[in-house]
């Protein structure tokens, strides 16, 4: 995400207050705040992938696309939080098998959505979000971390080379697993450097549970990045 155009999601990421993030529980339990988004313009965006639902992001002036049956009216920003307030925060979210757990609040078996970092190499920002996310998502209430197995990072060229970034991806296996919870995650984030740090999209996925979205979907999603 070289443009002007892209490199604005870094500044409606980082200005979002969060109001009610993440509720504890794991992989698919993410809470949504109730932080209100503006009225976006009706123009209709196209998907790449046929079938599939396209998800603009208009202030941003880009768009993602998400598997037919994904949820992608969300408003606000939902995230991943800790008792002691370490937080990571995404906007412009999309789901998948929201409520399926009567035991969390909110909860869904995966998600895409926009956050960003403060660092301003692509690879060195994937990889800072995707152990950050681990970190925060399954570390167990006694403090044992979750077992974070990463890929090598791969550069990426989206929208016929309009944008070039990073990829990787990489399995989350939790010490323990909640009702809500998975034996493994999937994770993948691309990430585009810009002159104040680094956007990322990411994709998270339960595995080895009923309705699984497979790590290719989710890498389908994530490489369908684009300017509008």
């Amino acid at each position: 995400m070289t443009s002007t155009a892209v490199a604005s999601v870094i500044t409606i990421v980082t200005t979002l207050v969060l109001v009610k993030p993440w509720d504890g529980s794991t992989a698919g339990g993410a809470g949504a705040a109730t932080t209100s988004a503006s009225a976006a313009p009706s123009t209709p965006v196209s998907p790449l992938e046929p079938g599939w639902q396209a998800v603009p992001v208009r202030d941003a002036g880009i768009a993602y696309d998400v598997p037919p049956l994904w949820e992608t009216d969300h408003e606000g920003i939902t995230g991943f939080e800790t008792e002691s307030g370490q937080r990571m925060a995404l906007s412009n979210y999309s789901t998948f098998l929201d409520g399926f757990c009567s035991q969390a609040s909110t909860s869904y078996r995966a998600i895409v959505g926009l956050t960003s970092v403060e660092k301003s190499d692509s690879a060195a920002a994937a990889e800072h979000v995707l152990r950050r996310i681990a970190e925060l998502g399954w570390t167990t209430p006694e403090g044992a971390p979750p077992k974070t197995e990463l890929d090598d990072p791969r550069p990426v060229e989206l929208d016929g080379g309009a944008i070039t970034g990073s990829f990787l991806s990489g399995t989350v296996v939790p010490d323990s697993v909640g009702p809500c919870g998975a034996p493994s995650t999937y994770l993948g984030v691309v990430t585009v450097s810009t002159d104040r740090g680094s956007v990322a999209l990411v994709g998270i996925a339960d595995q080895e549970t009923v309705a699984s979205v497979s790590p290719e979907e989710i890498d389908r999603s994530l490489e369908s990045l684009r300017l509008i």
